[in-house]
């Protein structure tokens, strides 16, 4: 059985969002695809407000909110941050690339480009992500599994001198009655 994954594609010119869409969706890189797409920045914030993608792939050069203000909300935000991002864009400038690079994208991707790169890339970075959030998840149980056992051996030294504090307690008071028989 093969894992359900969502992308959200972010595309201003509808016969590129739609190819993507379909390409994703149709060729098997190891995953079920479900995709979110938008147009914009704006829009697909509004569709972040209710669902988590797996994978983002968004343009550049968009109308009402770019690719880069995009990426920088995403970033901002502590639910959205681990998404890998990936800008698939036709600015294939030197500055352009460093620029998408050190706004904080996992990989930058020049238009045109060969599918079985992008779908690649893609499954890489899903690929990667997932394991990221496995390890993550094994460090989060080691932690919890650690803590109860400090927590389990807290707990039980102090009942454990109350214990023996009684006991003598008890000791001490069922001797004293002993003496007191003989008298």
């Amino acid at each position: 059985m093969t894992q359900n994954v969502t992308i959200l594609l972010v595309e201003d010119e509808i016969w590129m969002l739609e190819g993507i869409e379909d390409l994703v969706q149709t060729i098997d890189i190891g995953y079920d695809v479900n995709t979110l797409t938008a147009n914009n920045g704006v829009e697909a914030l509004k569709l972040l407000d209710d669902q988590c993608p797996d994978l983002i792939i968004s343009d550049i050069m968009m109308p009402k909110m770019d690719g880069i203000e995009f990426l920088k909300h995403v970033r901002s935000s502590h639910r959205l941050q681990h998404i890998p991002f990936i800008f698939l864009t036709a600015r294939s400038e030197p500055q352009d690339r460093l620029q998408g690079s050190l706004s904080g994208a996992d990989l930058y991707l020049v238009k045109p480009f060969k599918t079985d790169e992008l779908l690649g890339l893609i499954k890489t970075q899903l690929d990667k992500a997932f394991r990221r959030q496995s390890a993550q998840e094994e460090t989060f149980s080691q932690f919890k599994k650690g803590l109860m056992q400090i927590l389990n051996h807290e707990f039980r030294t102090p009942l454990t001198y109350v214990t023996a504090y009684s006991e003598m307690l008890v000791q001490g008071f069922n001797a004293q009655q002993q003496d007191n028989s003989f008298q």
